[in-house]
């Protein structure tokens, strides 16, 4: 019974001392940010100040906390490449982010953009001669406030427009857009249905001798198909041309170098081929 008995722990023990490992197969390592590591030796440890550790080759080396990513005690000699080859993956991947970001465009989001606009208008106009019409052109250009929401686009601004290079028939009006993209998604290239709208006014001197001596206000009207050219890189901003329809029924008073008046009623419909550049 007693051999019985001294074996078993006699095999209890070895089984015991061979499931341990080695002591030299485990050591303290340092990892510094800048990707190095230190083996050695832990003597002192100094949470959020330094550390200082004994290396193999005996010299003592203390690190400030700033610089020290990782403290590994007692690791396993055969894990330490491992952890190494995770913190290259890891650095290598922080590099790449910061390359990136260092080259991709800056991206200004606003809340507000202008956009500055410019037209040719074509319209008929009866010019007296055997009571044929002959093509108007005209033109004009606008300033809006924009505002880009994710369903509509809104702005407010001025718009100034030459109705008839003939007449010299002018209008001035503060004008309201309303423009309603036809994708949800972000495109470079984005159609769009826009209308513009506002009271106007006319101004200017028809010819030499007359003097526009009363004006009254009318309203502009102006619906719109167009298409938003984005720019690169996501930003905001781009280029929209759209082709629509202008009404507004004007009407003003007119005195003469004979004094005589004159009032007139001119009913605008111009067919309107619009660009703009909204930043």
């Amino acid at each position: 019974m007693r051999f019985v008995l001294v074996s078993f722990f006699s095999l209890f023990f070895a089984l015991s001392i061979g499931a341990q490992p080695r002591a030299d197969e485990y050591i303290d390592v340092v990892f510094l940010r800048g990707g190095n590591s230190v083996e050695g030796t832990l003597i002192e440890y100094a949470y959020g100040k330094s550390v200082t550790l004994v290396t193999e080759g005996g010299d003592t080396e203390t690190f400030a906390w700033k610089d020290i990513r990782r403290v590994n005690f007692r690791l396993d000699k055969r894990r330490l490449e491992e952890i190494r080859d995770d913190i290259r993956e890891e650095l290598a991947e922080i590099e790449a982010e910061e390359e990136q970001a260092t080259e991709a465009p800056e991206v200004i989001n606003r809340k507000f953009l202008h956009q500055v606009t410019g037209f040719i208008a074509l319209g008929q106009n009866p010019s007296g001669f055997r009571g044929r019409n002959v093509t108007t052109i005209g033109g004009g250009v606008a300033y809006h406030l924009y505002r880009q929401t994710k369903v509509l686009n809104f702005g407010v601004g001025v718009d100034v427009t030459m109705m008839s290079h003939f007449r010299r028939e002018n209008i001035l009006a503060l004008t309201g857009q309303i423009e309603y993209p036809l994708s949800r998604k972000a495109h470079r290239i984005t159609p769009f249905l826009r209308a513009e709208v506002g009271p106007a006014i006319p101004f200017g001197t028809p010819e030499a001798d007359e003097e526009i001596s009363q004006r009254n206000v009318s309203a502009l009207i102006h619906p719109s198909v167009g298409i938003h050219f984005a720019p690169s890189g996501g930003k905001t901003g781009g280029v929209t041309v759209d082709l629509g329809y202008r009404f507004m029924d004007a009407s003003f008073t007119i005195t003469n170098s004979s004094l005589d008046v004159i009032e007139r009623t001119v009913n605008y419909r111009r067919l309107c081929l619009r660009g703009g550049l909204r930043f």
